[in-house]
């Protein structure tokens, strides 16, 4: 066995040794073989229903008492439901529209307009939440825009007025989506402001200054709605006041711990001047798009071995640079990717006889090994420096992905 290692599920996946002969060139090569347990339809249930009802990590990740707050949590708004239905039947009795099949109709108009479609999309969202840690300007961007999809789509329906049902359900969903992105950020952002232990008190005034924009905001949309403007152009005005003060917004928030872009931008900043930069001017730089050249698309945190190491050999040699480390950084020269394997437990690593090496992947290995080398020299002076700039290193969020190494032997 070459190592062991476990997913978020608890599923575990060996790895051993394949050996074999180039039949062209006669040469030695060697591989992984993985044995993963069984899973079975409910092991499957089980792992769906973890990933979009319990957060990253349960029950570790989170205060004993969580799960008692979502379970009664849970019993309000199966009763507010049933009220809701309740509460629409009788808006329509007073509207004329009463018989013997009224409380059904209130529950279907109030699934298919506003519950079900877009109840359902804050469910499925729920499953980024920990990128929305992570990423959270990107993420509250991302639901700006699509509540003006939203808005469009419901703009739509006075054009193609058969089309109503489809466009009604498609813009709820996608306004339920953006308001599961702008509530689950709202806090964080929050945060960062509150110096004197006042969170509730700032989420309490702006919550009052939002809802004073809303109100004036309606108030001069009734305006507009009684002029004879042309209907387009006056909504795409509109949504470009929207989305510019939305960038602006997220421009103005100075988050002081270091995600996957900023760390990419402060190093990069750092290794160019010897400086690393201030919150302020990290914050500024961070790209909010997909696309941005500091997302570093192409470095795998938390990895399976397989996608890290195209060898055992790769395996062996980056497990020997890292051996006290709580980490193994690999590079695959055919992906031309990084990544690194987190450990759970960590014993010492077993290193003994060299094992066949591929030619072809020594360059990349060198390269490693100068790159450790760096690191290791130059990682205490980042550290000072970052500190004094106000970067909290002990919050940083970086969004590994959930598998981890058990056990890693490697003597032969």
């Amino acid at each position: 066995m070459v190592c062991l290692e476990t997913d978020a599920g608890g599923r575990q996946r060996v790895y051993n040794i394949r050996r074999g002969v180039d039949k062209g060139s006669g040469r030695p090569w060697e591989g992984f073989d993985m044995v993963e347990d069984p899973q079975t339809h409910q092991g499957r249930m089980l792992a769906l229903v973890r990933s979009y009802l319990l957060p990253q990590g349960f029950p570790d990740s989170v205060a004993p008492q969580y799960a008692t707050y979502m379970g009664w949590r849970g019993v309000q708004y199966f009763f507010g439901g049933a009220m809701s239905v309740f509460t629409t039947k009788c808006l329509l009795s007073s509207l004329g529209v009463a018989g013997r099949h009224s409380g059904e109709a209130a529950a279907a108009i109030n699934w298919v307009l506003k519950d079900g479609a877009g109840r359902l999309g804050r469910f499925l969202f729920a499953r980024w939440g920990r990128e929305l840690d992570c990423e959270l300007k990107q993420f509250r961007l991302a639901g700006d825009l699509l509540m003006e999809a939203g808005a469009a789509l419901e703009l739509s329906t006075i054009l193609a007025p058969h089309a109503f049902l489809p466009l009604a359900c498609s813009a709820n969903l996608a306004k339920n989506l953006a308001a599961v992105a702008a509530s689950s950020t709202r806090a964080p952002i929050y945060r960062t402001f509150a110096l004197q232990n006042n969170l509730a008190d700032i989420t309490a005034k702006g919550e009052s200054v939002a809802n004073l924009a809303d109100i004036l905001g309606t108030l001069a949309g009734i305006m507009l709605s009684k002029g004879k403007l042309p209907m387009v152009p006056t909504f795409v005005v509109l949504s470009c006041g929207y989305l510019l003060a939305s960038r602006k917004e997220v421009d103005s928030v100075e988050l002081p711990y270091l995600n996957r872009a900023r760390l990419a931008y402060t190093a990069t900043k750092f290794l160019g001047s010897g400086v690393v930069p201030g919150v302020k001017e990290a914050n500024k730089g961070e790209p909010l798009l997909p696309w941005g050249r500091y997302h570093q698309g192409r470095v795998v945190l938390g990895s399976r071995v397989e996608a890290a190491c195209a060898t055992p050999a790769d395996l062996h040699h980056a497990a020997g640079l890292y051996k006290h480390e709580k980490f193994v950084l690999c590079f695959r020269a055919d992906t031309k990717k990084g990544a690194a394997l987190v450990r759970e437990t960590w014993k010492k690593l077993a290193i003994a006889l060299p094992w066949n090496s591929d030619p072809g992947s020594e360059y990349y290995r060198k390269l490693l090994e100068r790159s450790k080398c760096a690191v290791d020299s130059l990682y205490s002076d980042f550290s000072r420096q970052a500190d004094r700039q106000g970067w909290k290193l002990s919050q940083t969020m970086l969004n590994p992905k959930e598998a981890r190494l058990l056990k890693l032997q490697l003597s032969v």
